[in-house]
């Protein structure tokens, strides 16, 4: 950074956790040269630009277990951890919550889980 003699920058986009540019003015640096010229350069990251590849994720959850209010609770922990046994994340919810997205809707009663609804 001790070579930019005026403005430096850094560009960004979202989604990207870093920089995907960066550069700035160097005038001293061509007098290092031998030249008497304005310069102004930057650099682009390329690799950073993978990231943008990682999309966000279609589902809030892959499993909603829906339960009633007279389930025990070791049924619920046992149920979700069941499910959660193949990687699936799970969300255990008395009421199916508004605007979620989910890929299977489950029914958790009397100690037996019901398949509702796949959206996958």
């Amino acid at each position: 950074m001790k070579y930019y003699s005026g403005v430096a920058f850094k560009g960004f986009i979202n989604g990207i956790p870093g920089g995907v540019l960066s550069g700035g003015q160097y005038d001293k640096l061509t007098s290092k040269l031998g030249k008497t010229a304005g310069a102004i350069g930057f650099a682009v990251y390329l690799d950073m630009l993978n990231w943008l590849r990682k999309s966000a994720p279609e589902f809030d959850a892959d499993i909603v277990l829906l339960y009633g209010e007279s389930e025990n609770p070791s049924d619920i922990g046992e149920a979700v951890k069941e499910l959660s046994k193949e990687g699936n994340s799970v969300m255990a919810q008395r009421v199916l919550p508004e605007k979620i997205h989910y890929k299977t809707l489950m029914k958790l009663e009397k100690g037996q889980v019901t398949m509702l609804e796949n959206n996958a």
